[in-house]
């Protein structure tokens, strides 16, 4: 339902919104995460394992809650399909 709902045209009238939004949830996000898990003393596996959280996509479930609250459930969308694309 997501996918179908994708629309290109706002995804451009969105751009800056979805440039923060990505560099933030996956860059400087998996950064400070990361930097406060080798301050405490994390190594190897477990900086892995708070990579692997820190720079996941977007919950698709955001997008339905963004909808059933009447907020931007469009710019939600895209936020999970940008992240969800970029994550990989």
């Amino acid at each position: 339902v997501l996918g179908a709902e994708l629309q290109i045209g706002n995804m451009l009238k969105n751009i800056k919104y979805l440039i923060s939004v990505n560099i933030l949830r996956l860059i400087v996000n998996p950064l400070i995460t990361i930097g406060v898990g080798k301050l405490i003393g994390f190594q190897g596996i477990e900086l892995v394992a708070l990579l692997s959280m820190s720079a996941c996509p977007t919950a698709v479930a955001s997008y339905t809650m963004a909808k059933e609250m009447k907020a931007d459930g469009d710019l939600a969308g895209e936020i999970v399909a940008t992240t969800s694309i970029l994550s990989i």
